[in-house]
């Protein structure tokens, strides 16, 4: 991520803190997305299952500007792959959260990243 001292101005620090460092998004309002596409709310996986969650490419920050600005937004993170945490929770048990880097082409995740 960028350094925040870099932006110039109070909107570009705040916009910086809104900012989805990656390739994609949680698309907004779809499977109860947060509005910023940051989150969605638990949900039940049992272990080695999977879900689909919808995704869009990220806004890029309004300082990427000029006539490579969203091309230069997309190719940063063109083969980036989705970083997701995940918090845990079982009954009896204090919460767990795992990292893991799943990559652009839909393949397994890989934990740990």
């Amino acid at each position: 991520m960028a350094h925040l001292k870099t932006f110039r101005t109070p909107e570009q620090r705040a916009e910086a803190d809104e900012v989805i460092w990656g390739p994609y998004r949680f698309r907004p309002g779809v499977d109860y997305a947060d509005a910023l596409g940051r989150a969605v709310p638990p949900f039940p996986l049992l272990p080695g299952g999977r879900t689909r969650l919808a995704v869009d490419p990220s806004p890029r920050p309004s300082w990427h500007e000029g006539s490579d600005g969203e091309q230069g937004w997309r190719d940063r993170y063109r083969t980036s792959p989705i970083r997701l945490w995940a918090t845990c929770t079982v009954p009896d048990h204090k919460p767990w959260s795992l990292a893991f880097a799943v990559p652009q082409d839909g393949g397994w995740a890989l934990g740990g990243a």
